[in-house]
C-alpha cells in the first residue's frame, strides 16, 4: 500500500494553542498514566471512559538535562482495535535508552477531532539490563550520504543512497514526516523489504489535497510498525502504530548544482480548471 496516512495530531506539533486573552485560565489536564518496568521497555497505561475516543497519542520526554527536551510522538492507540468494553489501554516503549531520564503523557482525541493531554507521569530512569537501548542513534532511520531531491517539474522527491532502517522485530517501515501550516502527518513510503536505491515518490499521489498548493516542510523519515488485532491478517483493525525518533534530511533542489531549501520548506503547486456555470440538471 503506498499512500497511508493519519489524520491531523498524529506527531506532537499542535499541543496547545496561543491565545491573546488577558484572562488565560491553565489548561484542565486528564489522569496521568501510569508507568512500569517490563521485559524490553517502558509499559505506559491508563483508562479512558468514552467510546468517542478515537485515537491516544503516546508521547515521551526526555527530562535528562537540566532544561527539558521538546516531547516525542513515540506511538498510537486505536480503541477500536480493542473490545469497546474494556477502557484501559498499554503501550510499550522499547526505545527508552539506558540512563535517561524520562516522563510520559498522552493526548485523546475524540470523534469531534477535540483533543485532550493528561498530565505528566512522575520522572523514570531505565535501568540497564531489561531490553532497552544503550544508544538513541541506533533506533533511527540511518540515511548515511543519501541525498534528498525535489523536482519542482515532476513534483517528485527523489532519495538516491542507502538508507537502513533500525534493528527490530517486526520490521520497521520506511515513512515520511510533512508538516504544513495547520497539520503533520506521516506518509507510508515503502515497506523494510523494499527499500531500495534510488527510490522516487510522486508528491502529487502521497500527499492529501490539504498539502498541495500551500508552503509544507518535509520534516524527516520515521520507521513505523502496526500491530493489527490478528497478527496474521494485516487487513485486520490497527491496535497500534509505533514510531522511532524522527531523523532529519537535508532537502535539495534537482539541479545540476544542488541547492537547499531553507528549512526544508516547499510548494507542491498543482494545476486545476476553475469552476464551471451551473447548468441546472
Amino acid at each position: 500500500m503506498k499512500k497511508s496516512f493519519f489524520t491531523a495530531g498524529l506527531l506532537i506539533t499542535v499541543l496547545a494553542l496561543s491565545s491573546c486573552k488577558l484572562d488565560v485560565q491553565t489548561e484542565k489536564k486528564l489522569n496521568r498514566p501510569e508507568t512500569e518496568f517490563v521485559t524490553g521497555g517502558v509499559q505506559i497505561r491508563g483508562t479512558y471512559g468514552s467510546n468517542d475516543v478515537k485515537y491516544i497519542n503516546v508521547y515521551r520526554q526526555d527530562v535528562t538535562g537540566t532544561e527539558p527536551e521538546p516531547a516525542m510522538n513515540i506511538g498510537i492507540i486505536f480503541p477500536s482495535g480493542f473490545d469497546k468494553n474494556d477502557k484501559t489501554f498499554a503501550f510499550i516503549d522499547t526505545q527508552a535508552v539506558v540512563g535517561k531520564k524520562y516522563q510520559y503523557f498522552c493526548r485523546y482525541c475524540d470523534q469531534r477531532n477535540d483533543y485532550y493531554t493528561t498530565n505528566l507521569t512522575d520522572k523514570i530512569e531505565i535501568p540497564s539490563g531489561n531490553g532497552t537501548t544503550s544508544s538513541e542513534s541506533d533506533m533511527l532511520v540511518n540515511t548515511g550520504t543519501a541525498t534528498f531531491k525535489y523536482n519542482e517539474t515532476s513534483k517528485e522527491l527523489k532519495i538516491a543512497g542507502t538508507i537502513t532502517m533500525p534493528t527490530h522485530t517486526p520490521a520497521y517501515d520506511l515513512c515520511l514526516i510533512v508538516k504544513s501550516e495547520t497539520q503533520t502527518q506521516c506518509f507510508f513510503l515503502e515497506e523494510n523489504s523494499s527499500i531500495a536505491n534510488p527510490m522516487v515518490f510522486g508528491l502529487t499521489a502521497l500527499l492529501p489535497d490539504s498539502f498541495l498548493n500551500t508552503e509544507i516542510q518535509i520534516v524527516g523519515l520515521v520507521g513505523q510498525y502496526k500491530e493489527y488485532s490478528d497478527p496474521a491478517d494485516p487487513t485486520s483493525s490497527v491496535k497500534r502504530v509505533y514510531w522511532t525518533g524522527v531523523k532529519e534530511i537535508t532537502l535539495t533542489n534537482d539541479e545540476a548544482t544542488p541547492t537547499a531549501y531553507t528549512d526544508n520548506k516547499i510548494t507542491v503547486s498543482t494545476i486545476n480548471g476553475a469552476s464551471g456555470i451551473d447548468f441546472g440538471l
